[in-house]
């Protein structure tokens, strides 16, 4: 095993096939006739006619990148296209074009007859409306359109443009399914042109340069990933148009990945446009992933405009009207654009006004309500009454009349979980003597002060809450602010194990404690309480005494009547809701007409600063909006495939997706954020419950605008109305059995957290009767497998785990069905752990792995569900492989002969694995190793200690964290690595915890089980002393006091223990905490977050390292212990700042005689006493 765990792979080696086209159909793009005029007009002429007279309809691509125009007979045949870059100007552009086709006739002196003209693109709006366009179409319908002219049959569509990547799949010509890239610009053309400058390729010629060509391995995540693997690449000796080739593959799975997912794909064709597919390296690498035939047409990179012309053609012809187009002769200079906000209703709609030279009439565009602009007063938009509704019981039912207007004020931020509980607070604080009162809406100036306040990168709905705090403290001075820590919902149906808000609300008032003291604001106008709405009233009651009563001076008495008052407007509030909904329900069912429901956290779908008004602008497209709270969700069953979705809203969403897939004239919209980590697994589980009934997913983020989410809602429209099915069947996951009995004859394939510790579980289960082995170290291959297989926005560990298991099950090359079954166990939240087992059921299933069980055993229940005979060994097992790494942590800085403490380390790990598997004298083997790590010849001297702690897998695995402690030895310090049984001690001491509120007998066993954990490690510590003798593990309770400093002891998982240990280091001494986690994870955002003004509380800094499993970003580590001079009276972070060295340093090494270490005194016999 130990040749496993040597040699791991840099970032992302290797490389891939080289990029050929064998099977796909690529043209050689020549016409009749082509040019580039001075303005840098692609001029391209494919059938001049022969007397010169030029009649046909104009169709105009205004793309954000670049802007096309093609022309057609009354054939639909192609006259000619003309393509050029927009320049952020799309007027100017199309005035450019109007100008290149006017020399073009005039230079072949013939004459030009425009009998209809259609726009379509980004800027399909403002341009129809100057140019008095006779058809305004989204771009997915016209390059559809446009698809078909080229080839009826074609039923999978790719299109790779500047900024925007579309997937379109058509039935019978018309539109099925659809899907447009979120926020990330990896897999588009822009990014492609932004490489071929860095590497100093020409653009045009990249496409034949890199056929043939080696193509080395690169990150499809994004393009800061994919910049950072081409300075990488080129240092490692890969020539530019290597990288390129890695670089395009890249793209293509991104694209696979993000755009495509797990949706339809032909395996015969597949139609590929825009003018990406002009290069043929590029669909060289679609060819390679899909082993499909792509088919690219002559007009790839103006199929939008051939589309949009040919239905204006079709449509004037039906309308049987001449076209209203305004010539081509126009100029951008003739173009008068303003903008105001529309006062008359609390839209505050932002409004654009066109007028054109000569004329006095204006045009106005952009009112949500849908009034004319000479209207004075708001129109009323009837498919969005029951948002309207919605808002106004939410606004009003919590009030109190009798509370005086001159009451004092305490504010609320309008983010997040105000959105639900607004009420509840509201009159709880008006029975407490106060008025609550909401921060303004979400506006462009809260969002640009949310970007500059918070201390990680947090999602938008977090970030806006920064922005929303700080704006009433710096603009509105509030006095207080009442920020709380809200951990559950009540769980009264128990349709699922748990009902969690999300993470971040639970760490929400640390979060924000933190970026005040990083932004030098006190923290004395923050109000904050800790709310669980399971608690019994005597539980709430003690705490929000203990949170707000002595601030607010309230008594015991008071708080409880405010308690009661308080459950009452939240029942009534709910009971409203769900009345409001059966009316709405009741006329939805009576109408055949499509209603949508949209999907999502109450702050994504009502924050209409945060989601750009979408709903009402798809109320405005003719179709009734409503609430996912709207539907009958209490009498809805998840079933028992979801019995574990542990969060609150999660469950919501899931039990609003049952009932669409079922209701014929329900659709869903599902807005959520970029980074969201719950999401991030229910997108993909809504996916499957929706099956083949449309479903549009927009994901939101500060930078979206408004013109690509509308181009999505219209092709949403267009897809409803050519859609057929209009319900599925409910969706059944099959879960085959696996108890103890299902699993006696299978192999138990168990993850590779750790380098020794999975080997020893391994050997306890085969000690067991169990058939068990570790699986192979994640490598490149399997990790991007194992992305290939998930939507990209889940945690590292999860694609590295079932990656792993994946290319196992393909290595094997056998009938796998039936001779093994997967170890993975599991959480109830509100971490994301929680949710692997029931992902790699869903990915298993899918692969046609149906019969291979998941063996899934709980935290929460501290494991009972393993015999106790199992459980014992396997603490023994954590703890011994704990004591061993840590042994050789603690020596190898300073071993004189190199790799003797590895070598060392390899063999008595392998020796405590085979002890284990064969009921060996663990103490004897262990005594064993002591002793031969005690003859290693040391160097005296002291290094910079460096104490790693974070996520537990991310620490642990070799291949996510790059082999982070061998790296930081590399760099010249020493590691102190937190064990894994840190983890197994805190579930134990929650465990203690939750026996408080069970009988008395309860409490004393789990009392004594979590003293029993703690002695028992510390004395197999004190066993290989004095190795480590400075090295002991503090007690879990002081780790988890520490951490509760700054979040809530009830908001569970590695956040608390995370920050608790990393202070438990900086109090010993240690030079550097390094907190590691997967990118985007959201207890190790919020550790990041908290820990930047704990480094200055406690004067040691922290390094916050992120990984994707495909790069490292451990350089960092360099710089920072650099900077640790020896002696120096400080020690230096990367910044710059001096932190002062503690009085005291206690940890030293152990005392090293001359010539070696010799064995120790009889004073190790304390570990017979302390067991």
């Amino acid at each position: 095993w130990s040749k496993d765990t040597q040699g791991i792979q840099p970032p992302l080696q290797g490389t891939r096939p080289p990029l050929v086209i064998e099977r796909s159909v690529y043209p050689t793009f020549k016409v009749e006739y082509g040019y580039t005029d001075r303005d840098g007009n692609d001029v391209r002429i494919t059938r001049w006619p022969d007397n010169g007279q030029l009649r046909g309809f104009l169709g105009i691509d205004v793309g954000s990148t670049s802007t096309k125009l093609v022309m057609i007979d009354r054939n639909e045949n192609v006259i000619l296209d003309i393509y050029r870059k927009t320049g952020s100007n799309p007027i100017k552009a199309t005035a450019k074009l109007f100008s290149a086709l006017r020399e073009l006739v005039e230079r072949r002196k013939g004459s030009i007859e425009i009998l209809g003209a259609g726009t379509t693109g980004s800027g399909r709006k403002l341009v129809g409306m100057v140019i008095k366009a006779d058809n305004i179409t989204n771009e997915i319908t016209a390059h559809l359109k446009g698809a078909m002219k080229v080839d009826p049959e074609i039923d999978t569509i790719f299109e790779i443009g500047g900024q925007d990547s579309k997937y379109i799949h058509a039935v019978n010509g018309h539109l099925y399914e659809m899907n447009m890239n979120y926020v990330c610009a990896a897999g588009t053309g822009s990014f492609i042109e932004e490489v071929s400058h860095k590497t100093g390729l020409d653009l045009r010629s990249i496409g034949d340069r890199v056929v043939g060509v080696r193509a080395p391995v690169t990150s499809d995540r994004c393009t800061v990933f994919m910049g950072q693997d081409i300075t990488r690449l080129i240092q490692q000796g890969f020539s530019p148009t290597e990288v390129m080739g890695g670089i395009l593959y890249s793209v293509a799975q991104n694209y696979l990945n993000k755009v495509v997912g797990n949706r339809y794909c032909s395996t015969k064709k597949i139609l590929f446009q825009g003018a990406t597919a002009k290069n043929k390296g590029l669909v060289a690498a679609f060819e390679a992933l899909l082993n499909t035939r792509i088919v690219v047409s002559p007009y790839c990179h103006v199929m939008g405009s051939l589309g949009v012309a040919i239905l204006t053609k079709q449509e004037m012809e039906q309308r049987g009207c001449p076209s209203q187009f305004t010539g081509l002769r126009f100029s951008e200079k003739d173009v008068f654009l303003t903008s105001d906000t529309c006062r008359l209703c609390t839209n505050n709609c932002n409004i654009s006004h066109l007028r054109m030279k000569g004329s006095e009439k204006t045009q106005a565009w952009g009112y949500l309500c849908g009034r004319e602009s000479n209207d004075i007063k708001a129109k009323t938009n009837a498919e969005f009454r029951f948002f309207r509704q919605r808002e106004h019981i939410w606004k009003t039912i919590g009030n109190d009349p009798q509370l005086p207007e001159d009451a004092p004020v305490i504010h609320l931020p309008n983010a997040l979980l105000s959105y639900s509980y607004y009420p509840f607070w509201q009159r709880f604080f008006a029975a407490l003597g106060y008025r609550l009162v909401l921060s303004r809406p979400t506006s462009p100036q809260i969002i640009r002060m949310a970007a500059n306040w918070v201390g990680a990168d947090y999602c938008q709905p977090v970030k806006l809450a920064h922005g929303h705090i700080q704006y009433l403290l710096t603009r509105q001075h509030a006095n207080r602010v009442f920020v709380p820590c809200s951990i559950s919902e009540r769980n009264i149906t128990h349709k699922s194990s748990q009902a969690y808000f999300c993470p971040y609300n639970m760490a929400l008032p640390g979060l924000i404690r933190s970026a005040f003291h990083m932004n030098g604001l006190d923290t004395d106008r923050l109000l904050t309480a800790t709310i669980d709405f399971r608690w019994d009233k005597k539980t709430a009651i003690d705490r929000l005494v203990s949170d707000i009563g002595h601030t607010l001076k309230k008594s015991k008495n008071q708080i409880s009547l405010a308690w009661e008052k308080a459950w009452e407007a939240k029942h009534a509030f709910e009971t409203a809701v769900n009345k409001a909904g059966q009316h709405a329900m009741t006329q939805i069912n009576s109408d055949s007409a499509p209603a949508i429901v949209i999907l999502g956290r109450p702050y994504n779908v009502f924050d209409a600063g945060a989601n750009l008004s979408l709903p009402e602008k798809l109320s405005a497209l003719g179709f009734t909006v409503l609430p996912l709270e709207y539907l009958n969700l209490d009498e809805e069953d998840l079933g028992k495939e979801f019995n574990n979705m542990f969060w609150n809203e999660g469950r919501k969403i899931l039990e609003a997706a049952r009932i669409i897939a079922r209701t014929p004239n329900l659709f869903a919209v599902y807005l959520n954020n970029f980074g969201c980590g719950p999401d991030s697994f229910i997108q993909t589980y809504v996916e499957e419950i929706m099956g083949d009934k449309p479903m549009l997913t927009l994901e939101m983020d500060e930078h979206g605008a408004d013109t690509g989410y509308m181009t999505r809602l219209e092709a949403f429209a267009d897809v409803l109305a050519a859609n057929q099915i209009r319900q599925v069947p409910r969706y059944v996951l099959n879960l085959p059995d696996n108890s103890p009995d299902a699993i006696r004859h299978r192999t138990l394939w168990i993850s590779r957290m750790g380098e020794a510790h999975p080997e020893m579980i391994a050997a306890i289960f085969r000690n067991s009767g169990i058939r068990a082995e570790v699986l192979p170290m994640e490598n490149n291959h399997s990790f991007l497998l194992g992305r290939s297989l998930t939507r990209g926005g889940e945690c590292a560990p999860y694609p590295a785990t079932i990656g792993a298991l994946m290319a196992m099950l393909k290595d094997k090359g056998e009938d796998t069905t039936r001779g093994h079954a997967l170890f993975m166990p599991t959480a109830s939240g509100p971490c994301r752990f929680g949710q692997y087992c029931l992902l790699d059921r869903i990915v298993l299933n899918r692969m046609g792995y149906t019969d291979i069980p998941i063996v899934s055993w709980s935290s929460v229940d501290n494991y009972q569900y393993m015999s106790d005979n199992i459980r014992r060994k396997m603490w023994l097992g954590t703890v011994i492989s704990d004591i061993l790494f840590k042994i050789r942590c603690r020596i190898k800085p300073y071993e004189r002969k190199e790799g003797q403490t590895e070598a060392t380390y390899q063999k008595h790990a392998r020796n405590l694995v085979h002890a284990f598997e064969n009921g060996l004298d663990i103490k004897k083997m262990m005594k064993k190793a002591r002793d031969e790590f005690l003859e290693i010849p040391v160097k005296s001297g002291q290094k910079p200690l460096v104490g790693i702690v974070g996520e537990i897998y991310v620490r642990n695995n070799q291949f996510i964290n790059k082999d982070l402690v061998r790296r930081i030895e590399q760099a010249g310090a020493e590691v102190w690595l937190t064990p894994i049984s840190e983890w197994l001690q805190y579930t134990s001491h929650m465990a203690f915890l939750a026996s408080r509120h069970q009988n008395r007998l309860s409490q004393i066993n789990s009392f004594f089980q979590n003293r029993y954990l703690h002695q028992h490690e510390l004395g197999w510590t004190r066993l290989v002393c004095p190795i480590l003798d400075e090295r002991e593990e503090p007690n879990i309770e002081m780790i988890i006091n520490q951490g509760s400093r700054y979040l809530s002891i009830d908001f569970k998982g590695e956040a608390i223990i995370t920050l608790g240990r990393g202070i438990e280091f900086m109090k010993s001494g240690v030079d550097l905490v390094v907190n590691c986690a997967p990118f985007g994870c959201m207890p190790g955002n919020i550790t990041a977050g908290i820990f930047q003004s704990i480094q200055k509380q406690y004067a040691t800094p922290v390094i916050n390292l992120f990984f994707d499993g495909e790069h490292s970003n451990c350089d960092i580590i360099d710089t920072y212990l650099s900077n640790l001079t020896p002696g120096a009276p400080g020690k230096l972070t990367c910044d710059g700042q001096f932190f002062q060295r503690p009085e005291k340093d206690t940890r030293g090494l152990f005392p090293v005689p001359k010539g070696g270490v010799n064995h120790p005194d009889p004073s190790i016999k304390r570990f017979h006493s302390s067991t």
